[in-house]
């Protein structure tokens, strides 16, 4: 199991995993992490930008854009994960509670706050998105 896969599973513990996609459950053996941004285009797998969805789900999203509409579900389960991995978080949770302070500038005080996570997640991105379009990455998935 994937450092990331332990990490949404602790952080979603007691909440069931729902796909934002499709709004339908994720049974945890059917869990895939999609890449929100498509990993051809940020080129890393940081925890932020990653969603827990079902594998066919991940496969037919491939590297498309998601609708925007997604954005507000995103923030949701990382803010769902976020306050399910702080207040016992270890040194690998730590790195990537880190990702999301250095990635969407977060201060450290404040990643539980959902106000500032989603003003962070809408600053970084809608510009990469933006970005990725123009590029020629498919948009408005599904």
């Amino acid at each position: 199991m994937t450092l990331e896969r332990k990490f949404f599973l602790k952080g979603m513990s007691g909440i069931p995993l729902e796909c934002i996609y499709t709004q339908q459950r994720v049974a945890e053996g059917d869990l895939s992490l999609d890449h929100f941004l498509p990993r051809s285009f940020v080129g890393h797998d940081r925890i932020w930008n990653l969603v827990p969805v079902a594998r066919s789900v991940n496969s037919a999203k491939g590297a498309r854009l998601p609708k925007q509409t997604y954005l507000e579900s995103l923030v949701l389960v990382h803010h769902s994960i976020i306050n399910g991995v702080l207040p016992s978080a270890r040194n690998t949770e730590k790195t990537f509670l880190d990702q999301y302070c250095t990635d969407l500038r977060l201060p450290a005080g404040e990643l539980s706050n959902i106000r500032v996570l989603r003003d962070a997640y809408i600053g970084v991105m809608l510009p990469m998105m933006a970005i990725a379009q123009r590029m020629g990455f498919p948009t408005d998935w599904p």
